[in-house]
Formats: structure tokens, C-alpha cells, sequence
């Protein structure tokens, strides 16, 4: 028999190394061609790692959570002596660049990223004993179990396996450490609950992982403040009911999304300073021509931050339809790298349960995020007339190293003009 060492493939984009966010295989598996041995989390996406060829895992070398470097070896696969394994130089261009871990791959993206699986042939020599108690010298079982036994300083080659080919089953395992009083507190997750205080530990881990360090690093180098405003979206409402009420079948139902949109790039004709990233490093401030707007969206691995290039090329049906669509994938895992980066000033919505204000966290390196707020009916005079309007608020959040408060305040209040008149949005 022929094994391939499976290595972390070159990601492209610089990336130097990736967190193991989740094993698709195990120990003793019979795998396919191109089916998914692991998933791993870059800072900007899950990509999938598909295996060369056919064959059988005998080894697995990184635990879910570790930081694993470009290169360094993933896996091994037992193969026929004999087979043909096509090894690219670059990676099938159909890898998958995902938010969340989704094995779907009918909507792949093609040509926004590039890998390539080194595989490194060697000769399959065995299991072989010593003299010194190892029953096995390479003992076949699950990464929970070699967890397991690195937390509790026992030695697998010791133990008896009853599973197939002698795999060490976590059984084995709990029966060989019989006694000890941590037993109930071992199972397969990543969640240990401890019976005593009912405490549950969760190890933070890949997209969640991510988030946080994101959250920090701009709470950490950038001083924020938020400034909030109230607009009256009475008239903005009336348009987007007429709109979408004599919309063609094929075009997206408008929310409010595209309106704010077009309302912000009013307003970076007037203030270009919004619309840039800080390189803390250089000293540099790159201010933009064109928009590319992040759109904050929640998925089931959290918050991700998809990103529509060049919004301003888009009328206001096609920026709903291109919202919608990235905001859509990206909620099922099925963005590519390209568009989980770049962009230069951020939304972020709560939607209906937006609240009245918040204080949002800046998308770094860029100066600038806008947050909405859920839409309220308020009592108001009119020419002393009581009267109902349709308002929400708007919080929005800067970085005071390059954006001043006067700016922050007038930024805003373009905004309002146009979002509370909406026909000159739509011009």
C-alpha cells in the first residue's frame, strides 16, 4: 500500500495560515475523489480542502481549533498501490469560499481563488511493538480521543483498540482510564458541561473565533464615536409601497436598503472622506473613487460582512436585486473571497428589532459604519395639527483620528435630506 500526505494548501491572497474550523472525515473513513477532508477559516472565508483520490484515512493531524500553517501537514491517505493521483499545481477553480460550513456546491464562483493539494507519496510501513508496553506504534482513532488523551497524559499506544483494524474507540479509551473522576465530563463536542456548577464551556472556534479578534482589533486601534439622528421616512415609505407595487415580476422587492445606499452616495459626492480605509502602518489614508459597500449580514456562524463592488454603477432595482442576492448567500454560506473583502464603508441593520439606537462597531481598516434602527410611528404637530409620521433612527459610528464631529454630524445630514426626500434619491 501507497500513502499521501496531505499538506494546508497555498491559499492565495497572502494568507500564511488558517484555523482548522472542521473535520469532514475521520480515522478509517473510505473517501472519493474530491470529496471534502477538512474545512479551514481564513480572516476571510471557509475554504473546503478536497481530497486528490480516492482512498482510506489512516491519520489525521491537527484537532479542530488549532492555527495550522500554509504547508504543514493535514492528513493521510491510504491509497492502492498502482493508482493514478493527478496532483494540480494550483487548486481546482471551483473550491468552494464559504461564510459558514456548507457542503453545497451547485453556486461555486469560479476563479476568485486558487489552492493546489501537495501530496507527498511514501511507503505505508505498518504498525510495528516494542518491548517497552506499546501494543500499537501508530494507533488508529478520532482526533476527540487524541485529544482526550493529550489532556490526560495517556499514552494510545498502550491502549487495546476494539474497533475496526484496532481503532481506538472512546469507550477504549474511558475503560483504560476507569476511576478517574473527570469521565463524566468527556463527550464528543465541543462543548464540556461540568455537572457540579452546570457550567458549560465552549471553545471558541472558527467563524465565532474570527468575530472576536475582528471586534477587538478595531475596538483596540480605533477611537470611535456614534452620532445619531432621527428621519422622517413617511414619504420614503410611500414611495417604496407605489414602487414596488408596479414592479416588474423579475425585479426584487424594494426595503429600505437601497434607498439608504443611494442616500450615502449622495452624500460621499460631498464628504469623499467616508469613503476610505486607514493604513495604520504606512501612516496613509486611501480614499476611494469608486463605492464598495459592506453589508453587515447574520448567518448561522455568525455576523458576516459581505461586500457589493462599485454600488454606485447600480440604479436603485438593481442595487436591491444585487443586495439581496449577496446578502442571500452569504446567509447560506455561498460567497467567494472576493466579495467577503474590500469594501470601504459599511451598513449594518438590526431590521425589525433594530431597536431605537445603537452604537455600532467600525468594519476595519474603513472610518465609517451606518447603522439603522427599526422604523416607529411618532405623534408630531404639524402647522399645529397633530399628525401621525413614519420615522426610524439612524446610529452611525466613526473613527475620530480622521473623521471630525462636525463632518460626522453634516455627513448624516445629507443623508437625512435625501432619505426624507426620496424623489431625489431615486434621480
Amino acid at each position: 500500500m501507497t500513502s499521501l500526505i496531505i499538506e494546508l494548501p497555498d491559499i492565495g491572497e497572502g494568507i500564511t495560515e488558517a484555523e482548522l474550523s472542521e473535520w469532514s472525515v475521520s480515522v478509517g473513513d473510505i473517501i472519493t475523489e474530491d470529496q471534502t477532508l477538512a474545512v479551514v477559516m481564513t480572516d476571510k472565508a471557509a475554504v473546503e480542502i478536497p481530497s486528490p483520490t480516492e482512498g482510506k484515512v489512516t491519520t489525521i493531524f491537527h484537532e479542530v481549533g488549532e492555527i495550522v500553517a500554509v504547508g504543514s501537514t493535514l492528513i493521510e491517505i491510504q491509497v492502492a498501490d498502482g493508482t493514478s493521483v493527478e496532483v494540480p499545481s494550483q487548486a481546482n477553480q471551483d473550491t468552494v469560499i464559504e461564510t459558514g460550513v456548507n457542503k453545497n456546491t451547485e453556486t461555486q464562483a469560479k476563479g476568485d481563488t486558487a489552492t493546489h493539494i501537495k501530496a507527498t507519496q511514501v511507503q505505508h510501513l505498518g504498525n510495528t511493538a516494542s518491548n517497552s508496553g506499546i501494543v500499537n506504534d501508530k494507533p488508529l482513532t478520532s482526533p476527540v480521543v487524541r485529544r482526550l488523551a493529550r489532556d490526560h497524559n495517556v499514552d494510545l499506544r498502550t491502549i487495546i483498540g476494539s474497533g475496526k483494524n484496532g481503532r481506538i474507540l472512546k469507550e477504549d479509551f474511558l475503560q483504560a482510564i476507569s476511576g478517574n473522576t473527570v469521565k463524566e465530563q468527556l463527550n464528543t463536542s465541543s462543548q464540556t458541561t461540568l455537572s457540579e456548577d452546570q457550567i458549560t464551556v465552549t471553545k471558541m472556534i472558527g467563524m465565532r473565533r474570527k468575530i472576536a479578534e475582528k471586534m477587538q482589533q478595531s475596538k483596540h486601534n480605533i477611537p470611535h464615536f456614534t452620532y445619531g439622528e432621527e428621519i422622517d421616512m413617511t414619504e420614503l415609505e410611500k414611495m417604496r409601497a407605489h414602487l414596488n407595487s408596479h414592479r416588474e415580476e423579475e425585479q426584487t422587492k424594494l426595503n429600505l436598503l437601497p434607498f439608504l445606499t443611494k442616500a450615502i452616495l449622495k452624500a460621499l459626492q460631498k464628504y469623499p472622506q467616508m469613503n476610505c480605509r486607514y493604513d495604520e502602518d504606512a501612516g496613509e489614508i486611501n480614499t476611494y473613487a469608486n463605492v464598495h459597500l459592506g453589508i453587515a449580514a447574520q448567518t448561522n456562524m455568525g455576523l458576516a460582512v459581505p461586500v457589493v463592488h462599485n454600488v454606485q454603477q447600480y440604479n436603485l432595482w438593481e442595487c436591491a436585486s444585487a443586495i439581496s442576492n449577496l446578502t442571500s448567500r452569504a446567509k447560506m454560506g455561498k460567497v467567494t473571497a472576493k466579495e467577503m473583502s474590500g469594501s470601504t464603508i459599511t451598513i449594518t441593520s438590526l431590521g425589525a428589532i433594530g431597536g431605537i439606537f445603537s452604537t455600532p462597531i467600525i468594519n476595519h481598516p474603513e472610518v465609517a459604519i451606518i447603522g439603522v434602527n427599526k422604523l416607529f410611528d411618532k405623534l408630531v404637530l404639524d402647522e399645529g395639527n397633530i399628525t401621525t409620521r413614519r420615522c426610524m433612527n439612524i446610529s452611525a459610528s466613526f473613527d475620530h483620528r480622521i473623521v471630525d464631529g462636525m463632518e460626522a454630524a453634516e455627513f448624516i445630514q445629507v443623508i437625512k435630506k435625501f432619505l426624507e426626500n426620496p424623489s431625489l434619491v431615486i434621480i
